[in-house]
């Protein structure tokens, strides 16, 4: 190793998996083969760029741990994706976590290294997440789809597939969401792909989905028991699934047995309803209206402002040069000393329900402070195939005026 620290000198040396530090030590014994016998240690193109992909490997799976974390403000966009597609499908929240528990311990018996077990963590999470661009109707539909219906069903793919390529954060599992329909014998979709040209990643979540889906009651069928569901893994087996890939799942279900369960095989669950009350205006007391003064305006799924109204200068100071073709980022409406605390608050509020509602300081363009209201919801917008945030921001002191003139 003194070869690599006299050929590094002041460089600054990363460190690396453990694949790149079997690479360094063999070509440390290269080198004194060199004429001399202590020559400057070289690297061959092939792997210097094996040392390059490793630290960026290992860049990612750091920067998605941030993402999965619950407590960074960096999850606070991931956690509304999801709570948007809860919306659409209440079994979600259940259905990812025995999803990414099943599928990190397969990954780990197969041989995944951290940064694919990383993403296989977050796939679990969004392989679906394209669910929220197909009607209600349709994903709940408890009878037998029609042709058409189903056509549109198997959209959420490659609409899945547009939601992840419009997050830098997300697009490296793109891919893997777009495919993680196709079959092992090319009978799959979109694009009927088959074998060892199906990514990876999507091969693992093919057969976890599967079997989690069959073992769990859905809208539109009761729950198979483990034994039938796991007969069906096994016949479908180098069809749709990669063989080697459901041969070992079928063996960690045998050795665990606990994970063929499925938290809702074997017992009735109480289905959730919305009850809503028809409300009744007192006529004993008269009723006021006052317009208050109120901004809206759009994010991508990076909170980078994409479009205003006209009272977004009124109210911000800003015009649409500053924030749309300035790139403003929504956290530069937030005075600095503040940041932290926002984050905070939306992060915990997309964490119960799919939209936000919260007072806070806007730092206007001229560096005062208007204390404000503010309503912000997560949608994806099938027209441009892209995640959308709706801000509505309402001036809390006008807000106060007239709450404290009312009669």
């Amino acid at each position: 190793m003194e070869d690599i620290a006299r050929a590094c000198g002041n460089t600054i040396v990363y460190g690396v998996s453990s694949t790149a530090d079997r690479t360094i030590e063999r070509l440390s014994k290269e080198s004194s083969t060199l004429p001399g016998g202590q020559g400057k240690l070289r690297l061959r193109d092939s792997e210097s760029r094996n040392i390059i992909q490793a630290i960026e490997r290992a860049s990612r799976s750091m920067q998605v741990k941030k993402l999965l974390d619950p407590t960074s403000h960096h999850s606070h966009a991931l956690t509304s994706l999801v709570r948007a597609l809860q919306e659409s499908d209440g079994d979600t929240e259940a259905h990812v976590q025995r999803t990414q528990h099943m599928g990190e311990l397969l990954g780990k018996r197969i041989g995944l290294n951290d940064a694919e077990l990383t993403d296989l963590r977050l796939l679990c999470l969004l392989h679906d997440i394209g669910k929220i661009g197909i009607p209600l109707e349709i994903l709940n539909k408890p009878g037998r789809l029609t042709d058409d219906e189903w056509k549109v069903l198997q959209s959420h793919a490659e609409k899945g597939y547009q939601i992840a390529l419009s997050s830098s954060d997300l697009r490296p599992i793109a891919p893997y969401i777009l495919h993680h329909h196709e079959q092992w014998d090319g009978k799959g979709y979109p694009q009927g792909i088959s074998g060892e040209t199906i990514p990876l990643l999507s091969r693992f979540i093919a057969v976890v989905d599967t079997y989690d889906a069959m073992v769990n009651t859905r809208a539109y069928r009761k729950a198979l028991s483990p034994e039938a569901a796991k007969e069906e893994i096994r016949r479908c087996s180098g069809t749709q699934f990669d063989p080697f890939i459901a041969a070992e799942f079928l063996l960690m279900l045998e050795e665990n047995p606990e994970l063929a369960l499925g938290e809702r095989t074997g017992g009735e669950v109480a289905q959730s309803e919305r009850i809503f009350q028809k409300s009744e205006v007192r006529d004993d007391r008269p009723i006021a209206s006052y317009a208050v003064d109120y901004t809206r305006y759009l994010l991508d799924i990076d909170d980078n402002i994409v479009e205003v109204d006209e009272a977004f200068e009124r109210l911000t100071g800003y015009t649409y040069s500053d924030a749309v073709r300035g790139r403003m980022h929504q956290i530069d409406l937030i005075p600095p000393e503040d940041q932290t605390d926002y984050y905070v608050l939306v992060s915990k509020q997309f964490a119960r329900a799919s939209s936000v509602y919260i007072e806070h300081d806007i730092l206007r363009k001229d560096g005062t402070k208007v204390h404000v209201f503010c309503y912000g919801k997560r949608f994806f917008d099938s027209a441009l195939k892209v995640f959308r945030s709706e801000i509505i921001v309402f001036d809390a002191s006008q807000a106060h005026t007239a709450m404290h003139t009312l009669p």
